[in-house]
């Protein structure tokens, strides 16, 4: 049984959790900001604007984890559903989202070191 809910699928209906994926993933590092920018107002104050963006962050991933991962992404970026944690109340919420796949791999002998998929674009779904 998966210890965490982090999920990804092509529809939403067709996602699953990482640690459930034919080779399971162990559950990422994970950043989310509700915007994906700021702009400094004349009274000193600061508004955030943009669609509110999420990290998925591991130390490492092996050659096959990775590949599991790169099936919903086969280019440089595609639109993904994603089940992540999120700031405010430390909740899980599912979102259609922009995957974009990290640029510069370098894998040593079978193994991508900071490995890090950026989600752009969240759009919250129920």
């Amino acid at each position: 049984m998966a210890r965490y809910s982090f999920e990804i699928g092509a529809t939403q209906g067709g996602m699953v959790n990482l640690e459930s994926l034919a080779t399971p993933i162990i559950p990422p590092d994970w950043k989310f900001a509700e915007y994906s920018d700021e702009i400094p107002l004349p009274n000193g104050k600061v508004r955030g604007v943009g669609y509110p963006l999420a990290t998925w962050h591991w130390g490492y991933l092996e050659k096959a984890e990775r590949t599991a991962l790169r099936t919903f992404c086969t280019g440089k970026s595609a639109e993904v559903y994603i089940k992540t944690l999120v700031n405010d109340s430390l909740a899980y919420k599912t979102f259609r989202a922009v995957m974009v796949w990290p640029a510069g791999e370098d894998p040593t002998c079978d193994i991508y070191p900071d490995f890090t998929i950026e989600f752009r674009h969240l759009i919250e779904v129920v």
